[in-house]
């Protein structure tokens, strides 16, 4: 017994910045129509001012419920949230986890797009959405006015709302129509579908007070750096926004980029030999400050909190469609900046204090706006008498890749417990550990020498273009296993994607599948990549045979092409987010209060008093070996603190 449900809301708070559950929670939110089918069953809609239909209806949920029904919805975090914040209070029964199945999730992990107009044409589904429709429902997701008082639509306009529950319908025949192609979460990843649910609904505790105050000075920032723009350019140059004028300037100053991307002026401020120095370099400064998303992440941050001072919903199951890793949204700390001061903790205190924006920089030799990124981690925070327990898989992607090509000298290395990266710089005759450690994490899927040298510019190391090339060469040449496992896997791709449905390559611990309209790449946990209608193709502009395959560019389903070190790539992250989700489950289970997944890394709340014992549960667990993978050699390192924080 499968039950398909869509419902349609409005409120005056907008859901693409609040998310899912500080949306459903808003007391303006309100839910307008519901649309269920039973099975084959023909939808039935219920409506907002159905009042003595709603005991009938909640009537059917609750004995459907009682049969063991699965409840089947497309982004089921949004119809979980606003069903037990919105209609369970109206009498409707509360939907156990267990009871619920989300279509989108099992698309990403199928291999397809994650929203239902593009999955709908990506699976060729009978049905499509109402795309005609889909404006109306983003305008009745809003009052239709609110001065000189709040009106809703669909209580104002007949039409409207009967052309919004035709919307809802088609919604539910596409959700069933895709609840029949895309299969079931596996036992394991619906296990960590539900642990990655109860760190969503938990969320994480952020100082809203650091939050106001950071803001603050984030908005003085950019006022503060387009005035220095106005003044080291004469007023040729007004907004940091203006990137023609501010080329043309930069050009004047003899110093020609190709472009104002925050890449590139990064690379340009940390280039060492022949800095720039000067008013040029207040110029890109001033850019780069406003180029920052610290603002943004701030404003994410006031939006989406709930009402426990927690932001919930952060973290997307199987985000990433080419390894399944979690991705990042909202406030996103995924990609919060790692932060260039070093001091700060002294810096959360000045700004507690009250300190002016100005002197900011001049207290922590950073730019005003430096400080603020670099403080951004620290909103996240313990609640009172509770501490943060972060634990964090060390160099796991290192560990992975030699794993899976079988290189020697770096299982080695690591079953001695020695540094791989010291030991790689010792292995291409340099005693530089910083060159060892760009070149253990750049150079394992295929990096080439120009592209290295600006890496490791990135990282503060300048090198020359025969020194990148050096560098490079000697790295393949101390890791030739690995740079073989680049080729097998290339030519294992090649030969199946052009085989009969069928056909199976090993290729060390994976294995290379052909499907009808697929390939698959079958991990050593059991999970497999997904590629829809592989081919190979020749690129016009290289004139060479690719990879190619149907995915995920945005909102859109597109032809995407890849090489030998991407596809490794894909495979050693997987392999990695595989580890790392089933020590999570295991912590979840163990009774641990998980509330971040971020990278490689996990973060627990536990009170004051039993932190060091947490941590060192989570080392331990994170360091044990995983079934399937008993000789990857995995290590964890961590700390407590109140305060999120990178070490």
């Amino acid at each position: 017994m499968r039950v398909v449900i869509d419902l349609e809301t409005t409120s005056t708070v907008d859901l693409r910045k609040t998310g899912a559950q500080a949306y459903a929670e808003h007391p303006d939110t309100r839910v307008t129509v519901l649309c269920f089918a039973l099975d084959d069953a023909p939808v039935y809609t219920w409506h907002w001012h159905d009042q003595k239909l709603t005991p009938k209806v909640a009537d059917m949920f609750r004995y459907w419920l009682e049969q063991d029904a699965v409840i089947v919805a497309h982004n089921y975090l949004f119809e979980f949230n606003l069903w037990h914040h919105k209609l369970v209070p109206q009498g409707f029964p509360a939907i156990p986890l267990d009871h619920w199945s989300c279509t989108m999730a099992r698309s990403l992990v199928a291999g397809y797009p994650a929203s239902l107009d593009a999955v709908a044409r990506a699976a060729k589904l009978p049905f499509t959405k109402d795309a005609a429709a889909h404006g109306l429902m983003l305008r009745m997701a809003r009052p239709r006015t609110v001065t000189p008082a709040v009106t809703w639509w669909h209580e104002t306009s007949a039409e409207h709302y009967r052309r919004l529950c035709d919307y809802c319908v088609q919604d539910v025949e596409v959700e069933r129509a895709l609840d029949k192609v895309v299969p079931e979460l596996s036992a394991r990843e619906r296990a960590i579908f539900d642990t990655d649910h109860a760190i969503n609904q938990r969320g994480l505790h952020v100082d809203l007070d650091l939050v106001d105050r950071l803001y603050d000075h984030a908005e003085a920032a950019k006022v503060l750096a387009n005035q220095s723009l106005i003044r080291v350019t004469n007023g040729q140059v007004t907004t940091a926004n203006q990137v023609s004028r501010l080329r043309a300037w930069l050009a004047n100053m003899n110093l020609d980029l190709p472009d104002l991307r925050r890449g590139t002026v990064q690379r340009v401020l940390a280039q060492r030999v022949d800095p720039v120095v000067g008013p040029a370099r207040d110029v890109l400064q001033a850019r780069l400050d406003t180029s920052r998303s610290s603002t943004a992440k701030l404003d994410a941050i006031r939006s989406a909190r709930s009402w426990d001072d927690r932001v919930k919903g952060t973290f997307q199951y199987y985000g990433a469609g080419r390894t399944g890793r979690t991705a990042g949204r909202r406030l996103q700390p995924q990609n919060l900046f790692r932060g260039s001061v070093k001091d700060v903790t002294g810096a959360l205190l000045v700004i507690k204090s009250g300190c002016a924006t100005e002197d900011l920089g001049l207290l922590f030799e950073d730019s005003p706006m430096g400080v603020v990124a670099s403080c951004l981690r620290s909103c996240i925070t313990a609640p009172a008498g509770f501490k943060l327990v972060v634990c964090d898989f060390a160099q796991i992607e290192a560990r992975v890749l030699a794993w899976l090509a079988g290189e020697t000298y770096a299982l080695d290395c690591f079953a001695r417990g020695d540094d791989i990266y010291t030991e790689t710089a010792r292995g291409i005759g340099s005693a530089s550990r910083q060159l060892g450690k760009i070149l253990v994490l750049a150079c394992g899927f295929g990096m080439g020498y120009g592209r290295f040298q600006e890496t490791a510019a990135g990282f503060g190391l300048t090198l020359t273009s025969d020194e990148a090339e050096h560098a490079v060469r000697s790295w393949r040449e101390l890791n030739t296993r690995i740079v073989d496992f680049w080729w097998d896997c290339d030519r294992a791709l090649r030969r199946v994607t052009q085989s009969m449905p069928g056909t199976e390559i090993i290729v060390g611990r994976v294995v290379f599948k052909r499907r009808p309209t697929s390939l698959l790449i079958r991990l050593p946990s059991g999970r497999h990549l997904v590629y829809r209608r592989p081919h190979i193709l020749r690129n016009p502009d290289t004139d060479k045979d690719e990879f190619t395959y149907m995915g995920s560019h945005g909102s859109d389903w597109v032809m995407q092409r890849s090489w030998p070190g991407k596809i490794v790539e894909n495979i050693t992250q997987a392999v990695a987010r595989d580890a790392l989700m089933d020590k999570m489950v295991a912590l979840h289970d163990m009774g641990l209060t998980l509330v971040a997944q971020v990278h490689d890394e996990l973060i627990a709340e536990a009170p004051e008093a039993e932190a060091d014992a947490v941590y060192a549960t989570m080392k331990a667990v994170m360091s044990d070996p995983v079934p399937w993978g008993m000789t990857l050699p995995l290590a964890a390192e961590g700390f407590v603190a109140q305060r999120y924080q990178k070490k």
